[in-house]
């Protein structure tokens, strides 16, 4: 694996790229931040030793997720007595 194109800010890469070998595994690792909604377009592209490329395109579309989750609501009632 040689490249990546379109990487969205805080992408990592496992290890990371360029590497080389047959064949090669690498681990994509993103969570994305509020203002990152939307669709992302990746194109991988590999390279080998007699310099013949392949790509492939990845689409991930992340998603508003609400980290607030409301409790319980409690009144208080007084006691009498």
């Amino acid at each position: 694996m040689n490249d990546v194109s379109n990487a969205p800010a805080g992408m990592t890469f496992t290890p990371p790229l360029p590497q080389t070998g047959n064949p090669v595994c690498v681990t994509a690792n993103w969570t994305p931040n509020s203002s990152q909604v939307g669709t992302f377009t990746l194109t991988f592209t590999a390279i080998d030793s007699h310099q013949r490329s392949s790509t492939c395109t990845v689409t991930t579309a992340p998603a508003v997720v609400w980290s607030h989750v409301p409790g319980p609501r409690h009144q208080a009632v007084p006691s009498v007595g």
